[in-house]
Formats: structure tokens, C-alpha cells, sequence
């Protein structure tokens, strides 16, 4: 199992949380996860989508543990239908806006 740790909003995640933070409605849908890199001066904040997409995942389970302040988001990802391996190293997660609240973190 991948935890993906040290997460950072874009800036289209931290409006779409700051639009939930004053009542409208934010439904996660879906996730994505890739193994895109960030280039030479590049910046996760500027970003609107995962750099290299290959799988969608399937939300199983959204938590906020106590005292934490924090909410987890749990998301399934299989091999079916994989006919490549690859290195995930960032993920997403959709909105029903269809807006993406990107996490990413680099792993190894």
C-alpha cells in the first residue's frame, strides 16, 4: 500500500477547498495516479492536471480521524487491464466539478 505523504495543493485545490470552506458542495469522485515528473522549474502549485496520467482509481473510503485535522482520502488501484508496469509517483484526486485537487508527492 502507497501512502503518499508531504501532499501539496495546487492552486486550483486550495479554491476549490477554500469554495467548500464557505458552503458550496465538494464531491470527490475519483482518483488518478501517474508517474509524471515536475521539470526543471516547474511548480505543483501551477498545475491543473497530473503530468502523466495512467490509472484511475476508485475512492473506497474518505475519513477525518479525530484530533488530526485532516481528512483521508482511501483510493483502490489495480493492475487489470495494466499491460505496462510503471513507477506511480503522484496522484489526484477529481471533484464533481470536474476540477482536479492535485496531491503529489515524489516517492523514492
Amino acid at each position: 500500500m502507497a501512502i503518499f505523504g508531504d501532499v501539496e495543493l495546487t492552486n486550483a485545490g486550495k479554491r476549490l477547498l477554500a469554495k467548500a470552506m464557505t458552503g458550496q458542495t465538494l464531491k470527490f469522485t475519483n482518483g488518478y495516479s501517474g508517474s509524471g515528473k515536475l521539470e526543471e522549474g516547474q511548480n505543483i502549485a501551477d498545475l491543473t492536471h497530473l503530468i502523466t496520467p495512467i490509472r484511475k482509481m476508485e475512492i473506497t473510503n474518505m475519513n477525518i480521524p479525530p484530533d488530526i485535522g485532516v481528512a483521508e482520502i482511501t483510493l483502490l488501484m489495480t493492475n487489470e487491464g495494466l499491460e505496462k508496469g510503471f513507477f506511480s509517483n503522484s496522484a489526484s484526486v477529481t471533484c464533481k466539478t470536474s476540477h482536479r485537487f492535485l496531491m503529489s508527492s515524489i516517492l523514492g
